[in-house]
């Protein structure tokens, strides 16, 4: 026999396979037929009558189909034969973390679409290490133990294309496999049932229970005959000596036992202790095996939905308990937000969900929504149990909690790590704070808003159901009290409102409802009190629903305002300079002097601010700017004039002439201007009445004619008409109340009339108190030139007793405040140019003295005083080398009022960032008429990022709408397709503006804290909500600084 082997492979090659010449069939047979014989007398007699007996009932059964075959069991079960199905309940099992990477790996290496990946993946190897090229040993294993994770990465990087090509069944293989396997003792494959060995080891005993009874009760019968034949007489000492020793057979048991005792304990020593976390459920974390079996068996459950969209019923609270369940497993703990969890991990928990339950494709967003809670509720169990309890004991958090054994020890590091942080802890302060603050908690446990609505709808009408009801039910016990107080006082005035709505006495509408009168807050953006989550307040109130437009409609509609805009300006011009050419035609054909029109709406003294203000109202002042346009053309007709004899000559407040290489312009006041006495305006301040004197409607300036032909006086080519006045609207008070006299069909309302000219009633205009002004006398200002000083009201306000101020205010500020009110009286300005290296631009800006004023008060800051101190951060950057990395936008181009539409404001936009560095970020400074923001843009990877003082949310709007279409316009001059949508992130972690008119200041400093951070990452220092507060000595530091840089270089 030892050499049959030798033997067997030539064997093989001269007579072909053994099975085709072995005699083991007719030896089985041969059994066959021994079987058959009954009769040992005749054998071969027995053998031939039981072959045809056999034959004869074998052609029967071929015939008679309908009958059952003799002999064989039928089987009980009535389904089809075919099908596999398990034949006992689901075992669920969580398998060691080796034996998952073993059969992913065993999965992968058998799919033959991820062939291609290995491939791949081998190359890749042995790129990276040359050294072991030709040891292809080695390669292998380091590709089954990077192979899986490198193909998940490799696949979730595929997916972020949308134009990928792969599949639906690579896609569940690369993710891994679940970590919940369900096991079966039993299995019917093809009709054929399988058992495995454990439940035939359990049920071998219970076949051989008759055999094992019988054996026993002959062992007792003998050991019974034994001893009835033995001796009886016997001494007490071995007597009691056979009673206290044991049998062989339990002596046998005991040291069988002693040594497997011995084994486990030498076991247990030589194993090394096994490496989980903490343990603290008892009853282990919950996994749903019931709802994995019907999976199994494709069996759905169907979910029910009351009216307003809300799951309710058993298979709604199964549902979500297994929401909570795949979102522990397949959402990885160390992602920061929902928002950053991979698309394909949602994708994944709504599958399931859609395996499991039998739900409409319209609650995937309720799925979803409710797995992003269970998934925080989870990480905040993890933190409050696991981690913050035990932050002293290291070595209890090294792994992960053997409570959640399908968490990995590199997403538990990178959590643990985050949570202890010091940022994380004051976060957890914070929101502990705040979760103290609830005073009215629900006592609903896990049935929520709907369940309960469907066991109240059962005894009381579904019209009484109203949320303010829900709201007191759900605080209440089964018995009807309330726990707390406050809350049964809460719910008597929510009763007593009640019978004052049915009673007439108080008046609901929409979302100001009787919950919300009796809470006394207003309700939220995005949820609605008393009726549970997934419900917004626009469907549950029946609000208006406000459709986004899309990019394409804003940018059609901005350019169609934008010509229409156009155009009118166009038809005005035509219509004025046609009326003007007939009125001098009429003149001359009638000898006629020609009537006075009235001027136009640059020469009001009195208008509304640029709009760059600050946060408070807009106060009526009058801008340098505008007096400097309206003194230019009078210096021009002087220059005309020939009776002029007196030069005006520009000094400073010294007398000393001005040198313009050091930055100071001084905008000298004019005394007199040489012009037709019937153009000599008289601006007062009033109040125009409409109907009776009773109902003002705007606050405007009168401009009265000391002429003795006021009658010839026009208004927008209409006369002017007999008491009546020509006044211009500063500030409306009634936007939408009618004019008394409209001019066609432009002018009608009183929001129509602001900035220009219109006629009102004499009677209806209230003219406020007179205040008397000393004019000072003339005084020679230098060689034949004179120059009169008035004392206006703006002069007055701007004043600061350096006397009463605190100790610590700044000395920077005192000087530029003792420099400023000498410098920059009467009206007087400086100068600065805004360099196209800063901003992009050539331009002028001015500085006037009440900006000196309002930086030293902190009260409402310009645009210059921004300007002037993003000039200072240039010059920071230049020495930290960063210039190419931040750059500034001129906010005179991008502000709210006077700046132009919203595509004018977004080419500008587009043309600052095509003019600067590649990959350059850049500050926005952005006041929409009372309030200062600031935006951080950074155009190529089309991120914005929000900064509001207020900590304010940008929900759509116009700036929005500015700044992307910036983006949009400069993508397309690079000829570069862009993103679908522009990411836009909310700082909602800045400090705080503490008073009504520091917001100017605020932004400043933000903008300092950015340009002083060379790694520029205050996108992750503010972007989660922090009580970050900023000192007085904060914003002193920025107003300091803007002091210096200004005496330095502009106030020499």
């Amino acid at each position: 026999m030892l050499h049959l082997s030798v033997h067997l492979v030539r064997e093989v090659e001269l007579c072909g396979p053994v099975f085709f010449r072995w005699m083991y069939p007719f030896e089985r047979y041969m059994k066959t037929l021994k079987g058959y014989v009954k009769n040992r007398r005749h054998p071969e007699g027995c053998i031939a009558e039981s072959y045809i007996a056999e034959e004869a009932v074998e052609f029967l059964a071929e015939r008679n189909l309908d009958e059952p075959t003799i002999g064989l069991p039928v089987s009980d079960n009535f389904d089809n034969m075919e099908t596999c199905r398990p034949l006992s309940g689901a075992t669920v099992m969580n398998p060691d973390r080796k034996e998952m990477q073993l059969a992913h790996l065993c999965v992968l290496q058998n799919t033959d679409e991820a062939r291609p990946y290995f491939d791949e993946h081998m190359v890749l190897l042995k790129r990276l290490f040359p050294n072991f090229e030709k040891n292809e040993k080695w390669l292998k294993e380091k590709q089954n133990k990077t192979i899986a994770k490198w193909i998940q990465d490799k696949v979730a990087a595929e997916l972020m294309d949308h134009e990928n090509n792969v599949s639906e069944h690579i896609k569940w293989i690369a993710d891994g496999p679940n970590p919940e396997v369900p096991t079966f003792s039993g299995y019917k494959i093809d009709g054929v049932n399988f058992s495995t060995k454990d439940r035939d080891d359990v049920m071998a005993p219970s076949k051989t229970k008759a055999a094992s009874r019988a054996r026993e009760n002959i062992l007792k019968a003998i050991r019974v005959t034994r001893a009835r034949s033995a001796p009886t007489a016997a001494t007490p000492a071995k007597s009691s000596a056979s009673e206290h020793k044991p049998s062989p057979r339990r002596a046998i048991s005991l040291n069988v036992r002693r040594s497997i005792a011995k084994k486990k304990r030498k076991s247990s020593k030589a194993t090394s202790p096994i490496q989980t976390g903490l343990k603290l459920l008892k009853r282990g974390c919950v996994t749903m095996h019931r709802i994995v079996r019907r999976k199994i068996l494709g069996i759905k459950q169907k979910v029910m939905f009351n009216k307003k969209g809300s799951p309710y019923g058993a298979a709604a609270k199964e549902m979500q308990s297994y929401i909570g369940v795949l979102a522990r497993t397949k959402a990885p703990i160390w992602r920061p937000t929902w928002k950053q969890v991979p698309r394909d991990r949602k994708n994944k928990i709504w599958q399931c969900v859609e395996m499991a339950f039998e739900v409409p494709p319209e609650a995937r967003r309720m799925v979803l929504s409710s797995a992003s809670h269970k998934w925080r509720e989870f990480k905040s169990k993890l933190t409050t149990q696991y981690i913050i309890p035990h932050k002293d004991e290291p070595e209890l958090l090294e792994y992960p909690p053997a409570d959640y054994n399908f968490i990995e020890k590199a997403h538990w590091d990178i959590f643990v790590a985050d949570r202890l942080s010091d940022e994380f802890m004051e976060v957890h302060k914070v929101q502990k704070r705040k979760r103290e603050k609830n005073k009215y908690p629900h006592r609903m446990s896990r049935k929520g808003y709907a369940n309960l609505e469907a066991e109240l709808s059962e005894s009381v009408p579904e019209s009484e159901l109203d949320r303010a009801t829900m709201w007191i039910k759900a605080r209440q016990d089964k018995h009807g009290n309330f726990k707390d107080s406050e809350v049964e006082q809460k719910a008597t005035e929510i009763d007593k409102l009640k019978k004052q709505v049915s009673d007439g006495e108080v008046t609901t509408c929409g979302t100001d409802d009787v919950l919300t009168k009796a809470l006394g807050i207003p309700e939220h953006h995005g949820r609605v009190r008393g009726v549970g989550g997934n419900i917004n307040p626009s469907s549950y109130f029946n609000l208006p629903k406000h459709r986004r437009k899309t990019v394409e409609e804003r940018i059609r509609e901005g350019c169609k305002k934008f010509i229409e805009e156009e155009t009118e300006k166009i038809v005005a011009r035509e219509r004025a300079m046609w009326a003007e050419r007939l009125m001098r035609v009429e003149a001359k054909l009638y000898g006629t002097t020609i009537p006075i029109e009235s001027p136009p709406a640059g020469h009001l003294t009195k208008e509304l601010g640029s709009g760059q203000g600050s946060c408070s109202n807009l106060k009526e002042k009058t801008t340098m700017q505008r007096a400097e346009e309206v003194a230019n053309p009078a210096k021009k007709r002087l220059e005309l004039v020939d009776d002029i004899d007196e030069k005006i000559e520009e000094q400073n407040g010294r007398g000393l002439p001005v040198e313009v290489e050091a930055g100071i312009e001084v905008a000298a006041t004019i005394d007199h201007v040489h012009a037709a006495p019937t153009e000599e305006l008289r601006p007062s301040e009033c109040k125009l009445a409409l109907g009776s004197v009773d109902n003002i409607v705007a606050i405007a300036s009168v401009v009265e004619v000391q002429d003795d032909k006021c009658a010839n006086q026009t208004v927008h080519g209409h006369p002017l008409g007999e008491g009546n006045v020509r006044v211009s609207i500063i500030r409306p008070l009634v936007p939408e109340a009618k004019l008394p006299f409209p001019v066609n069909d432009e002018i009608v309302y009183v929001k129509d009339a602001v900035g220009t000219y219109i006629a009102w009633p004499r009677d209806l205009i209230l003219q406020s108190p007179p205040q008397t002004d000393k004019k000072q006398p003339n005084k020679a200002a230098g060689k034949g030139s004179k120059k009169r000083k008035k004392q206006t009201a703006g002069d007055e306000e701007e004043y600061i007793d350096l006397k009463k101020l605190p100790k610590d205010y700044p000395s920077p500020l005192k000087c530029l405040w003792l420099w400023g009110r000498d410098k920059l009286a009467d009206g007087k300005t400086i100068s600065f140019m805004l360099t196209d290296k800063v901003f992009g631009i050539n331009r002028k800006q001015y500085l006037y003295k009440g900006d000196i004023h309002a930086l030293c008060t902190m009260s409402e800051l310009s645009c210059g005083v921004i300007c002037m101190y993003m000039c200072y951060l240039h010059e920071v950057l230049k020495k930290a080398k960063m210039s190419d990395m931040v750059g500034f936008v001129d906010s005179h181009q991008i502000g709210a009022l006077g700046c132009g539409n919203i595509l004018e404001r977004s080419r500008h936009l587009s043309v600052r960032f095509t003019n600067a560095k590649k990959g350059q970020i850049f500050m926005l400074p952005y006041n929409a008429g009372k309030h200062w923001m600031l935006t951080v843009v950074n155009p190529e990877e089309e991120i914005i990022y929000f900064m509001d003082p207020l900590r304010r949310r940008l929900v759509g709007g116009e700036w929005q709408i500015i700044v992307e279409n910036g983006i949009k316009i400069y993508n397309a001059q690079r000829n570069r397709s862009g993103r679908k949508s522009i990411t836009w992130h909310n700082m909602g972690g800045i400090p705080v503006q503490q008073g009504d008119k520091d917001c100017g200041i605020f932004i400043m400093r933000y903008m300092k804290e950015i340009v002083n951070d060379k790694n520029l990452e205050f996108a992750s220092k503010w972007q989660r909500r922090s009580d970050l507060v900023y000192t007085q000595k904060d914003l002193d530091d920025v107003r300091s600084e803007w002091a210096r840089f200004v005496m330095k270089y502009h106030a020499t």
